[in-house]
């Protein structure tokens, strides 16, 4: 199978890799490498290089890259598809499980022609999630509900869940490693590498499709679903967003505020929309709330 997948991690969340690598090796087409991109210890890093063998017997070659602290996801994955040495790569994160026949979709969708392929991200939950949860309104915040997203081929595909022709990935130069990290100076996260991907592979004429059937479930601890949290990652969304408009481009003050006008705008609408639709109305004040918090990240 013409297929490598990536992983990016930190020794934080060694526990969920674990569980990750198990699901792996339970694929219907087994993948024919896995490369692990983590900023382990030295002792740590030695404890889980014996699980190669294990893979070995499995019939799968386990890979993993040692790479100093600090680096974000992004560069984590373009270390990780330099590596690889499949002509296909899936990407998925950490903390995200996938169905058993997750490589065999993916692979089947690139074999057919497309350059990139996504699907959707649904939640998996440690205990109930709030009342006031809702997995179109609220998911993407915590990277889940993608196939609600209007724009899935644009917008909805993203690294957590991703296959892409590493011919293509070298054109686009991966991706942008500024994009994904925490901004120090602002205690905030700075998200959007993938849609900034998209975008170029866009503009480059890539062909893209969302399969339905390519499945992951992405952990949602209770710690991921508190109103501080949700609080704290609107703000971050909103100030993504601000950045990726000015990307490539310089983007005066009066431009900036008219964007976000334009994105709280049409969050209002999808909110009221999938909450109608979906007959549930008690993520409306919250929808709305966290989407006045992503505008005041529009302008930080």
């Amino acid at each position: 199978m013409e297929l490598s997948v990536v992983i990016p991690t930190i020794e934080e969340r060694l526990p969920y890799l674990l569980i990750l690598l198990k699901h792996l090796l339970s694929q219907e087409m087994k993948p024919y490498e896995v490369i692990v991109v983590g900023d382990y210890s030295a002792e740590r890093y030695s404890a889980i290089s014996s699980i190669k063998e294990y893979y070995r017997e499995k019939g799968i070659t386990l890979k993993f890259v040692n790479v100093k602290k600090g680096l974000s996801p992004a560069a984590h994955r373009n270390i990780g598809v330099k590596r690889a040495s499949c002509k296909y790569i899936a990407l998925i994160d950490d903390d995200a499980l996938p169905v058993k026949t997750w490589t065999l979709q993916i692979f089947r969708s690139l074999e057919e022609g497309y350059d990139i392929v996504g699907g959707p991200i649904k939640p998996l939950f440690i205990s109930p999630p709030p009342k006031w949860w809702d997995e179109a309104v609220l998911g993407p915040y915590v990277a889940t509900g993608n196939e609600h997203i209007l724009y899935k081929h644009l917008y909805g595909i993203w690294t957590c869940n991703m296959g892409i022709r590493r011919s293509l990935f070298h054109r686009l130069n991966g991706f942008d490693e500024k994009l994904g990290f925490t901004v120090k100076r602002r205690a905030i996260g700075l998200y959007g590498e993938d849609i900034e991907f998209m975008i170029r592979a866009c503009q480059h004429g890539a062909r893209i499709v969302f399969n339905r059937n390519a499945i992951v479930y992405h952990i949602l601890p209770p710690s991921r679903l508190t109103y501080e949290y949700y609080k704290r990652r609107a703000i971050s969304e909103g100030y993504s967003k601000k950045v990726l408009s000015s990307i490539n481009a310089h983007t005066s003050q009066m431009r900036t505020i008219i964007n976000a006008l334009k994105d709280f705008s049409f969050g209002v609408i999808r909110i009221l929309y999938l909450s109608i639709r979906r007959r549930n109305p008690l993520p409306i004040p919250y929808g709305l709330i966290f989407k006045v918090h992503e505008l005041t990240g529009w302008l930080l």
